[in-house]
């Protein structure tokens, strides 16, 4: 299915969320669980919004799961003490 197809969707199934994410739906099913992505419960069966799908893009971009390795900016008190032996 092409992304094309999707134009003037306002919210897409759980089988049309994986195609258009490339992923499973299992894995849908997995990220819905996690909370990662929020499905609209107006109907019986979930309904993903393109806007949610666009939230859910944007905020796990490749650099929000690298962690820096000091969260703090210094590293502890334990860390400096491995790092200088």
């Amino acid at each position: 299915m092409q992304t094309q197809d999707f134009n003037g969707r306002l919210a897409l199934t759980r089988v049309e969320t994986s195609r258009f994410l490339g992923l499973s739906p299992a894995t849908i099913d997995r990220l819905t669980k996690r909370g990662l992505l929020r499905p609209s419960r107006a109907t019986r069966r979930p309904l993903y919004p393109v806007a949610e799908l666009s939230r859910f893009l944007a905020e796990t971009t490749v650099s929000s799961f690298i962690q820096h390795p000091f969260p703090d900016g210094k590293p502890s008190e334990a860390q400096a003490k491995k790092g200088g032996e």
